[in-house]
């Protein structure tokens, strides 16, 4: 239980800190860039097993960091980093092919998008990802 939490307080941890561009706003350019999608697209297709990822290479620069033990309905996420541009990337793998995993779409409800979680009896992390009031994130 516990390597989940620490998994899921770090996630929550960078998602907080990403309106906060400090360093790395020099290195992301504003806007659609069809190189640094594709680079994503190959990151993400490293979730497809060996076989499948061997299709697709591991972008220039970006090394494996971290890889969470499977949680949830197969769900994992891996951190990757190209520490030339100083850039870093999750990657979360949701429904997988197999039909447990499939569940977690029928699940999965629609939550506000803002509120709190508690993490431990001293622990509260308020959130807030969207600024609209009727806003709602899907939970899977």
């Amino acid at each position: 239980m516990m390597k989940r939490i620490t998994s899921f307080t770090c996630c929550l941890i960078l998602c907080w800190l990403l309106p906060f561009q400090t360093t790395f706003a020099g290195y992301l350019k504003p806007g659609f860039d069809k190189q640094e999608y594709i680079s994503l697209m190959y990151l993400s297709a490293q979730f497809g097993g060996e076989a499948y990822a061997a299709n697709y290479p591991i972008p220039a620069g970006y090394k494996l960091q971290y890889t969470s033990p499977e949680m949830g309905l197969e769900n994992a996420w891996a951190l990757w980093l190209d520490e030339s541009r100083k850039v870093m990337v999750i990657s979360i793998r949701g429904t997988t092919e197999n039909a447990t995993s499939w569940l977690e779409n029928f699940y999965a409800a629609m939550v506000p998008a803002e509120g709190s979680i508690k993490l431990s009896a001293q622990d509260t992390f308020n959130y807030k990802l969207a600024a609209h009031p009727k806003a709602a994130v899907h939970v899977g």
